[in-house]
């Protein structure tokens, strides 16, 4: 029910920014630069976007070997495009479908949680320090329309700085002893935890690899408004923008950044945009996005059960099929007896 309730909200959040963002547009002349886009940009884009997402699946799986669990990167790559997927539908479910499928492949649910906690830790932190330094060259600029957005960026910046180090304190909070299945869920989680903070070298590699993110979004959104005949904005101003918009859309305020996304983009892009070609970059991306989305669907569809960690003959027979995510603390072989 309060899953419901928060989506409801999210998408009424979605609906009145684009109402806002409409209201101020002449949506004929967002109309026509639409019809006119160069099929052969967006294309271009959608590879950019799978090669982003391999550069992530790749992260990941670094992670995981970090973990000492064996998992292919077509396995690890094919889970990443299954929750793309399941996060076009709800923010954050993505991630749980990638625990609840290399759970499937492994076993080992902790050790994958915390696998894709430091993934998605690592792309976000890099992509809020990317933000944080454009932002403040902005402020410099101009302090008036920059200062609100630059706080709220330094603020998530400290919360996530401090939640990788809370992390690994998740079962020394009090009371939970007095629930031994939580607590031994929490205490497993904190040991795969801890094994990033034993080996800092694929915390390095991880960050590294998220630099990756960003410079390819920001070449994305400039290769869409160059297919969208819109030759003259220069490719320093999507550097100085694309970070904090990115950042800002991924909050889980409204539906897939629906709204958040189109906001920011007429409100910072106005120096450098017509408010209608501002949009139509905007709604161009949310069709990319969409694409990915369904590319992701595909995927799900025609993938292999088996697993990819192990042999078959050693898995058995009975866990060739995908396993069911519990959040008991327990494996599944033992969620099943």
């Amino acid at each position: 029910m309060k899953n419901r309730i928060s989506l409801l909200v999210k998408i009424i959040v979605s609906i009145l920014l684009i109402w806002w963002v409409f209201g101020r547009l002449d949506t004929g002349r967002v109309s026509i630069l639409l019809s006119r886009v160069n099929g052969v940009y967006v294309l271009l884009t959608v590879v950019l976007f799978l090669l982003n997402a391999l550069s992530i699946a790749y992260k990941w799986n670094l992670l995981i070997v970090a973990q000492n669990m064996k998992v292919s990167l077509k396995r690890t790559f094919v889970h990443y495009m299954v929750g793309i997927f399941f996060n076009s539908f709800v923010s954050g479910m993505g991630e749980i479908k990638r625990v609840c499928d290399l759970t499937g492949d492994t076993g080992e649910q902790q050790k994958c949680i915390a696998s894709v906690f430091a993934e998605k830790w690592t792309g976000t932190l890099c992509q809020v320090i990317a933000a944080e330094i454009t932002l403040i060259i902005g402020y410099l600029q101009s302090p008036e329309d920059f200062f609100y957005i630059l706080f709220v960026n330094t603020a998530l910046l400290i919360f996530l700085l401090g939640i990788f180090l809370l992390a690994g304190h998740l079962s020394r909070i009090p009371f939970t002893d007095r629930f031994p299945a939580v607590h031994g869920w929490l205490e497993n989680f904190r040991k795969a935890h801890t094994i990033y903070l034993k080996k800092p070298q694929y915390i390095v590699v991880a960050m590294l690899l998220s630099l990756i993110t960003p410079i390819l979004l920001v070449l994305i959104h400039y290769l869409l408004t160059l297919g969208l005949g819109i030759k003259k904005v220069p490719l320093s101003a999507f550097i100085l923008y694309m970070p904090a918009i990115t950042v800002f859309s991924q909050l889980p305020i409204t539906f897939n950044g629906i709204g958040v996304q189109d906001a920011l983009f007429i409100s910072l892009f106005r120096q450098a945009l017509p408010l209608e070609s501002a949009a139509a970059v905007s709604l161009l991306s949310h069709l990319v996005k969409a694409i990915i989305g369904v590319l992701g669907g595909t995927v799900y569809l025609l993938r292999s059960p088996g697993q990819s960690g192990r042999p078959m003959s050693e898995v058995g027979a009975e866990n060739s099929k995908e396993q069911p995510c519990s959040l008991s603390g327990n494996s599944p072989e033992q969620n099943r007896q």
